[in-house]
């Protein structure tokens, strides 16, 4: 009997070993994965809009302190440029509805901190007083104060003191130019300083933005060419088919487009989303009209990073080359 339990005991050390080998492989599996939605950056876009959230709110506090005391102008620059650091890094994986609206937000603490510091700008010089009035006509200019407390109601303020009052105004945010098959200019180049520019929906088009927009919205774009930059924040384009674009800005991100070529100068890599047979290539400023170097070194841009050749392709996530684009 003995001998015939050794075999069993045997069977049952080996059933156990693999069992525990098998959990291992589980749990090391598990790790694999955890440690790949962590390195996945797409995965991280609450921590980031979290994170993003706290740091704005402490630059906005940097912002108002700046109207009791003007030696704050620098960190609160800092601050604000730190966020949009943040955020063009984070353009890679972040929704177009959140980049947009993040966007937007740092424009107008931008322009909240301008409209500040404008407000809080030198002292009036000293000056002499008036001379004295007489005082039957002191008497007769008595100050509202002293009219109300002796219940007659002030007079009413007069129409030149009611045109120097200058209202407050809104923290500016650029305005967008929205431009289609109805509403573009034929033959003729559109002329934009700090405006978001959107085209959409044209066919055979060739399009040359002069000037520096905000930002750049293509959509449903058909064998068309599209020069423009540089652009101050991302250019986002979709459904591109047939094109080609000449475009220099610190953020380009691609989806849905096919067949496609594009020339680029950017801060960091541009990114291709359900596209194919794209093609990418340096920014080309030699032939005809198009960024001006002065232009592209006042937006950081002014050499080539070689950003064109490093493609990120969110569908491809195998380690050979992706099919789906390729150098011209």
């Amino acid at each position: 009997m003995a001998e015939a339990a050794a075999p069993s005991g045997l069977a049952d050390a080996i059933s156990r070993w693999q069992r525990r080998e098998r959990d291992r492989e589980l749990h090391s599996a598990d790790r694999a994965v955890l440690a790949a939605q962590e390195a996945d950056p797409r995965e991280a876009t609450d921590v980031f809009l979290a994170r993003h959230a706290r740091e704005k709110a402490a630059a906005e506090a940097l912002v108002g302190a700046v109207k009791g005391d003007k030696s704050g102008e620098t960190p609160a620059r800092d601050a604000i440029m730190g966020l949009q650091q943040g955020l063009a890094e984070a353009s890679y994986w972040l929704p177009q509805f959140d980049l947009r609206r993040l966007t937007a937000e740092l424009t107008d603490m931008s322009g909240a901190l301008e409209e500040t510091l404008r407000a809080s700008g030198p002292r009036r010089r000293f000056a002499f007083a008036p001379t004295p009035e007489p005082a039957g006509t002191v008497e007769q200019s008595a100050t509202p104060a002293a009219q109300a407390a002796e219940g007659e109601p002030p007079p009413p303020a007069s129409a030149a003191a009611l045109q120097g009052a200058t209202p407050a105004q809104p923290p500016h945010r650029p305005s967008t130019l929205h431009f289609n098959s109805s509403t573009l200019p034929s033959g003729s180049p559109l002329v934009v300083s700090g405006e978001e520019v959107s085209l959409t929906g044209l066919r055979d088009q060739a399009i040359m933005l002069l000037g520096c927009p905000a930002a750049l919205y293509i959509d449903d774009l058909e064998r068309c060419s599209v020069t423009a930059g540089p652009v101050a924040g991302a250019c986002l384009i979709e459904g591109a088919r047939a094109c080609t674009f000449n475009l220099a800005a610190h953020q380009v991100r691609i989806h849905a487009s096919h067949d496609t070529r594009f020339h680029l100068r950017s801060s960091s890599a541009p990114i291709i989303e359900h596209s194919s047979g794209l093609g990418f290539g340096p920014l080309q400023t030699s032939s005809g009209p198009g960024p001006s170097q002065e232009d592209l070194e006042g937006h950081g841009l002014g050499e080539d990073a070689g950003h064109w050749a490093r493609v990120l392709d969110f569908d491809w996530i195998k380690s050979t080359p992706s099919p789906n684009w390729a150098l011209l």
